[in-house]
């Protein structure tokens, strides 16, 4: 069976982002630009910060665990079972601060942007998180609110080259 019908779980391509590991198991070039889908799993004290996406309609469904999850000027607790659809142009983010990973399937559509975590990944030592900010905004038309102060400031961690990926429970595992 053609690989891009079909993927088996524990395939696609899995990488770490951050505090997260993510697995794309359909991207926008496998579903002509159609939408990606990715296996995610936000780490402890992971962190994506609020954004806004000019073009891309995303969706969050929460596996098993919480998050606070910002949508618009409102921040809710999202469990297990919940979904989230984030039309273009709406403000968003989330943040864990459960103390477990949190496994959920996280949809965009059209695809592409899955491509900008792919490049920034832990795996390659990552790039500078100002160039990687610069390009989400330029090529991909997404504005991250990132303070002056640094990201530190709201728990983005960048993971230095050589970092281990963290440890994620067998059975929130995408394998």
């Amino acid at each position: 069976m053609k690989k891009d019908l079909y993927v088996a779980r524990g395939e696609g391509r899995r990488f770490t982002f951050r505090a997260d590991t993510i697995t794309i198991q359909a991207s926008g070039r496998d579903t002509v630009n159609g939408r990606s889908i990715m296996h995610w799993i936000s780490g402890v004290d992971g962190v994506a910060p609020n954004h806004v996406h000019d073009r891309y309609e995303e969706t969050f469904h929460v596996i098993d665990g919480e998050l606070e999850f910002t949508l618009g000027e409102e921040t809710i607790l999202v469990r297990s079972g919940d979904f989230i659809r984030v039309p273009p142009g709406t403000r968003h983010g989330f943040r864990n601060k459960s103390g477990r990973p949190v496994p959920m399937i996280v949809t965009l559509s059209p695809g592409g942007f899955e491509e900008f975590f792919y490049e920034y990944r832990a795996e390659t030592g990552g790039k500078a998180l100002d160039g990687a900010l610069d390009e989400a905004r330029t090529r991909y038309g997404t504005v991250y609110e990132i303070p002056a102060r640094g990201p530190e400031q709201i728990g983005v961690k960048i993971q230095p080259a050589g970092a281990q990926a963290p440890v994620i429970p067998a059975s929130m595992r995408a394998e």
